[in-house]
């Protein structure tokens, strides 16, 4: 993009605008979820494939912790901070 109205700092794009508000922000993030979520009724639905690794690597603590099993409603829960392959992969699990 390029313009006069477009301003850069080190090569990148910044918001030259007003901060949202906290107000505005969860506006905003419940009109996504509603044009863009998925219901709970569709994702217990979903029958997602086994995955093709067989077990998990240990962390350098010899820990398994990627394998831990969460239940839907910690996956899907509002502070949890998936991103949307995190939540792929935590559903894989159950």
């Amino acid at each position: 993009m390029q313009g006069p109205e477009i301003i850069r700092k080190n090569n990148v794009i910044i918001n030259t605008g007003d901060n949202q508000t906290v107000a505005e922000r969860n506006q905003r993030i419940a009109i996504n979820k509603k044009k863009y979520g998925l219901s709970r009724q569709f994702i217990k639905t979903l029958k997602l494939p086994k995955s093709q690794h067989s077990g998990h690597k240990p962390s350098k603590h010899g820990i398994k912790g990627a394998g831990l099993v969460l239940t839907i409603e910690q996956i899907f829960h509002a502070k949890s901070n998936f991103s949307c392959v995190e939540k792929i992969q935590h559903l894989e699990r159950l």
